[in-house]
């Protein structure tokens, strides 16, 4: 389920193209959120694990990893609304 959601063209989404395109905007961003997520838990080891460094990080981690998965979802769901904002006005027009 998680496969297609993140790699599967759905139906409403007409253009193969645009979709590529849409990949880049809606999977980039998040991909570097992870990143930042690795980064953080890497510092974990450079604090010499003393508690406040590794409660801190630990806590930096879970937001940069929170915000990975905000950034997918509501790209997505952006992607959507536009999606259907552009369809409404082809299938409405005169």
């Amino acid at each position: 389920m998680l496969k297609d959601f993140l790699f599967k063209r759905p139906d409403w989404f007409k253009h193969e193209g645009y979709w590529r395109l849409a990949q880049v905007f809606r999977l980039g961003p998040a991909l570097l959120l992870l990143v930042g997520t690795v980064i953080s838990l890497v510092f974990i080891f450079d604090g010499g694990f003393k508690a406040p460094y590794v409660v801190g990080n630990l806590l930096n981690s879970a937001g940069w990893f929170a915000s990975a998965v905000v950034c997918l979802v509501v790209a997505h769901w952006l992607i959507r609304l536009i999606a259907w904002i552009i369809d409404g006005f082809k299938s409405g027009g005169t």
